[in-house]
């Protein structure tokens, strides 16, 4: 079961506690604050994710991230290749765009696993075609 948190608009909290005329700040006089502003407008903030949500924002966030690095690098290689930069820079790049495109593979097998796991996400969620940003081009 546990505690439900919420996140509070700082700006109101602020405003409420000058309409009392509170100026003090100390952790036992907040906390009073907020408990009556929370008593007065208990629909006031946002209920925060749980765990697993957090989780899978996180992840889909960096793997947009790695997608994003390595359509980057895609277009550096190709730009190198028409200046007829040295093959040494190509390994280079090869290698890097291989470990790229090996931690988004990665990362897409356990967002899989955190949604299978989390049985309102798999609920709700939507096919990897629907969360998967366009291919990649390989060279």
């Amino acid at each position: 079961m546990g505690l439900n948190a919420v996140q509070l608009p700082l700006a109101q909290i602020k405003a409420f506690a000058l309409s009392m005329g509170k100026r003090a700040k100390t952790d036992k006089i907040d906390a009073a604050l907020i408990a009556r502003f929370l008593a007065l407008r208990p629909e006031a903030g946002r209920t925060l994710p749980d765990e697993k949500l957090q989780l899978l924002r996180a992840l889909t966030v960096r793997r947009a991230q790695m997608v994003e690095a390595c359509k980057r690098l895609s277009s550096q290689i190709l730009a190198r290749r028409k200046q007829g930069v040295s093959t040494e820079l190509e390994d280079m790049d090869s290698s890097l765009k291989a470990f790229l495109e090996s931690q988004i593979s990665e990362l897409e097998q356990r967002i899989e696993s955190v949604i299978a796991e989390a049985e309102e996400l798999s609920a709700t969620s939507c096919s990897r075609q629907d969360w998967q940003l366009p291919a990649i081009i390989l060279f």
